[in-house]
């Protein structure tokens, strides 16, 4: 997924090639303070630029965590998407935000985003993500492998589940699913033979 720095990628649509995106670390403040700026009016819930709490977070941990900080930009460098977040606690990963603008939606970048972000969260040791989410972000959260009640959701990025990919993991929960369905059908006069020595 990160290849150094960068990851040049075409996108393709119905009518052909796309924009070409680059999924790189933001570079420095100024631009993680342009890229917060550019999420802000994605987000239903009031995001603001300088003095948000989620910005003076992230520029607290940007030295420490600037691997955790990624934006996809087109060739000529305007953003189309980011992820941003930093370490949290010993092992954990907090995903302070991930959003793509509407124009450039339904062509894989949300998806591109976090698989980087996550890529990078293991290679930095940690064992898990946090989020809080808007609810019409959920089902693009839990198709990916995160969990949770209420606008928190969490994914462990250690086993199996960070090595399936989100179709896999789907189609292993459908095999799983359609096998309780069978075993809830048959009666358990079949499914057991009584032990008739009691």
């Amino acid at each position: 997924m990160l290849r150094g720095c960068d990851d040049h990628r075409v996108t393709r649509t119905a009518d052909g090639p796309a924009d070409v995106h680059s999924i790189r670390r933001v570079a420095d403040e100024a631009e993680l303070r342009a890229v917060f700026a550019f999420l802000a009016p994605l987000f239903a819930a009031d995001v603001g630029g300088d003095g948000d709490f989620r910005l003076e977070r992230l520029l607290e941990r940007f030295n420490d965590d600037q691997a955790l900080m990624l934006v996809a930009v087109d060739a000529d460098e305007a953003f189309r998407g980011a992820a941003l977040g930093f370490r949290d606690g010993p092992s954990g990963v907090k995903l302070q935000a991930l959003a793509v603008d509407p124009a450039h939606r339904r062509r894989g970048i949300a998806s591109r985003l976090l698989g980087d972000f996550e890529q990078v969260a293991t290679g930095l040791g940690g064992s898990s993500i946090f989020l809080g989410i808007e609810r019409a972000a959920r089902a693009f959260y839990e198709a990916n492998g995160y969990s949770g009640r209420g606008t928190v959701l969490r994914k462990s990025l250690t086993g199996r589940a960070l090595a399936e990919s989100p179709s896999t993991r789907q189609d292993r929960l459908a095999a799983l699913r359609a096998a309780r369905a069978r075993r809830l059908a048959t009666p358990v006069s079949e499914s057991e033979p009584l032990n008739r020595d009691r």
